[in-house]
């Protein structure tokens, strides 16, 4: 039975990565590294962010880095839309009495806009944004919470959001919707393996028909 769900901004719920390329290109390209095509970017992504672009621009002033990549990424903000389901997924389940969190690296400047701009802070008990590694910020959300792991899920696309759900001893699923292909998610096989959070809609329904039975 799950009662709590936490989950991953980008490519979870919210399709950013035309976004997202257009500022990893500003900041790879400030340095002299040659643009990478989408199918580039889905292949060479990881996090925590740093190793992503320590692979590739080795020595590169992280400061710099940041700052290149938020000037393009804020340059295709109106590329940025709710993943088709996303809002019915987050109304149905914090309907159905599932609290809702998000841990995301997206910054905290802009997880507040888009909340605002999509009109989905009522969803949600907490956002933890601007997190540089998950693993260690869940293993202590988890303890600091008193959330009880069996019954808690979390949500993401790459490979290192189950890794920070393996490492605090929650579900853990993987969505086909962001930055990994099937091949790279299955690799570090997530409890549940979906294409979308619409297809987690159903089992967390019968999670909480089977809690109601219960009671």
């Amino acid at each position: 039975m799950v009662d709590t769900v936490i989950l991953d901004w980008s490519g979870t719920l919210v399709d950013d990565l035309d976004a997202v390329l257009i500022g990893t290109n500003e900041a790879l390209g400030h340095f002299g590294h040659p643009a990478l095509t989408l199918e580039d970017f889905r292949r060479e992504f990881e996090l925590p962010v740093h190793r992503f672009y320590d692979r590739l621009i080795p020595g590169a002033d992280f400061a710099a880095l940041e700052a290149s990549f938020h000037r393009g990424f804020r340059s295709a903000f109106d590329r940025i839309r709710p993943l088709d389901g996303a809002e019915a997924f987050l109304e149905q389940t914090s309907t159905a009495g599932v609290r809702l969190m998000v841990l995301t690296t997206l910054d905290v400047d802009n997880a507040h806009r888009q909340l605002a701009d999509f009109g989905w802070n009522r969803f949600f008990d907490g956002i933890h944004a601007g997190i540089v590694d998950k693993v260690p910020h869940l293993v202590d959300l988890v303890e600091r919470e008193s959330l009880d792991p069996a019954r808690t899920v979390f949500v993401g696309d790459l490979p290192h959001d189950i890794e920070a759900g393996r490492a605090a001893g929650v579900r853990t699923c993987g969505v086909l919707t962001g930055y990994s292909d099937r091949e790279k998610l299955a690799d570090c096989r997530p409890d549940w393996l979906l294409g979308s959070v619409t297809e987690l809609d159903d089992r967390l329904r019968a999670s909480v028909q089977r809690r109601s039975e219960a009671s």
